[in-house]
C-alpha cells in the first residue's frame, strides 16, 4: 500500500469511527454500573460545588483521579446533565485512540500499517462499546499510547506530560504503557535512550501534573484517602479478587480470542508465517513480547480479573495483525 493510499484509508477510517461511536450516543440509558457511577460523580461536583474532593452517593469517593469527572461536570454546566454529556468525553477519547493506534503503527512500521490497524480496531465491537460508554478506559488508552509513542520518538518531555494526563484519567493503570519501553530498548538495541537527560527531567513534569490533587486529598482526608485510594483500589485488587471470576491462567488469552474473533488467529499465525527475522521481524517480536508481558502481569500479579483490562493491549494487537496482513 502506497503512502497516499494509506492516508486515504485513515481519512476514511477516522470519520467512520466517529459515526460508529457517536451514532445515537445519548439515545439509551446508562446501562453499565460503572457508567452510572461515573455520571453521578460528575453530577455531584455541581451539587457540592466541590472540584477537589469527588463524591458518590453524597459521600467522599476516592476510586480514581478526577480528570474525567471534571471534564464531564464542565459539560454538564454547558448542555445539562444527560446521557450524551456523560459519554461524550469517552467517545472523543475513543476517536483519539484511533489516531494513537495509527501513530503507533506508523512509528514502528509504516503509515500503511498504522492506517490498517486503526481500521481493524473499528471491527472490534468491544472497543466501540467502551468508546460509547461513560467510562475511563478510552482516556487511559489514548493518552497512555500517545505517551508511549512520544517515548519511542525520544520526545520524552511530551511523553511524561501525556503520561501524567493519562494518570489523572485512571491512575496507576497508565504505567502499563511504560512496560513496553524496556522491551523496545532490548529488542531494538536502543539503550542509548537511557543517556538522554530529558528522560529523567520529564519526571518533574509528570509529578507537577499528578501531585497537586493527590496532596490536596491527603491534606483534607488523611488516612481515609490512603485507605480507599491505595488500600482498596490498588492493593486489594492486586492481592485478592474483587469479583467472582474463576482463577484461570488462560482467562485473558481466551478473552482476547473471543473479542478479536478471526483477527486473533491472524495474530498467532502471523508470528509463525512472518517470523521474527530481520529488522522488521524484531519489531514484530517487540509487539508480541509486549502483549505477553501485559497478559502475564494481569494473570499472575493482579488477582481481580476483568475483561476490560485487556483493552490495554488492543492497540498492540491491531498493529501486529495489520503488519501480518
Amino acid at each position: 500500500m502506497s503512502e497516499p493510499s494509506a492516508r486515504r484509508l485513515f481519512i476514511v477510517a477516522l470519520p467512520l469511527g466517529a459515526i460508529l461511536i457517536f451514532w445515537n450516543l445519548g439515545g439509551s440509558e446508562l446501562t453499565h454500573w460503572d457508567e452510572g457511577r461515573t455520571a453521578e460523580r460528575a453530577r455531584e461536583i455541581l451539587v457540592f460545588h466541590d472540584w477537589v474532593t469527588i463524591h458518590l452517593n453524597y459521600q467522599p469517593d476516592f476510586a480514581k483521579p478526577p480528570l474525567y469527572y471534571w471534564l464531564t461536570a464542565l459539560l454538564y454546566q454547558s448542555i445539562g446533565v444527560n446521557e450524551f454529556a456523560a459519554r461524550l468525553w469517552a467517545a472523543l477519547f475513543g476517536i483519539l485512540g484511533l489516531y494513537a493506534v495509527y501513530r503507533l503503527g506508523t512509528l514502528i512500521f509504516s503509515s500503511a500499517v498504522g492506517a490498517l490497524a486503526a481500521a481493524l480496531l473499528l471491527t472490534v465491537s468491544f472497543y466501540l462499546e467502551y468508546a460509547r460508554a461513560a467510562m475511563l478506559d478510552t482516556g487511559l488508552l489514548s493518552f497512555g499510547l500517545l505517551a508511549l509513542c512520544a517515548f519511542l520518538s525520544h520526545a520524552f518531555l511530551l511523553g511524561w506530560t501525556l503520561l501524567g494526563i493519562g494518570f489523572m484519567c485512571k491512575g496507576l493503570w497508565v504505567f502499563f504503557y511504560l512496560l513496553p519501553l524496556p522491551i523496545w530498548w532490548l529488542t531494538q538495541n536502543r539503550w542509548q535512550a537511557l543517556r538522554d537527560s530529558r528522560l529523567y527531567l520529564g519526571v518533574g513534569i509528570f509529578l507537577a501534573i499528578v501531585l497537586p490533587w493527590h496532596l490536596a486529598q491527603y491534606a483534607l482526608h488523611r488516612q481515609m484517602f490512603l485507605k480507599a485510594y491505595i488500600g482498596h483500589e490498588i492493593l486489594e485488587r492486586v492481592q485478592q479478587p474483587l469479583n467472582r471470576r474463576e482463577d484461570n491462567s488462560l482467562f485473558y488469552l481466551a478473552r482476547l480470542a473471543d473479542k478479536w474473533h478471526v483477527w486473533f488467529y491472524w495474530l498467532v499465525i502471523g508470528q509463525v508465517v512472518v517470523g521474527w527475522r530481520g529488522k522488521e521481524g524484531k519489531k514484530l517480536a517487540f509487539l508480541a513480547l509486549w502483549i505477553l508481558a501485559v497478559l502475564l502481569t494481569l494473570t499472575f500479579f493482579i488477582q481481580t480479573k476483568m475483561v476490560r483490562y485487556t483493552l490495554v493491549v488492543y492497540p498492540t494487537v491491531a498493529v501486529s495483525v495489520a503488519y501480518c496482513l
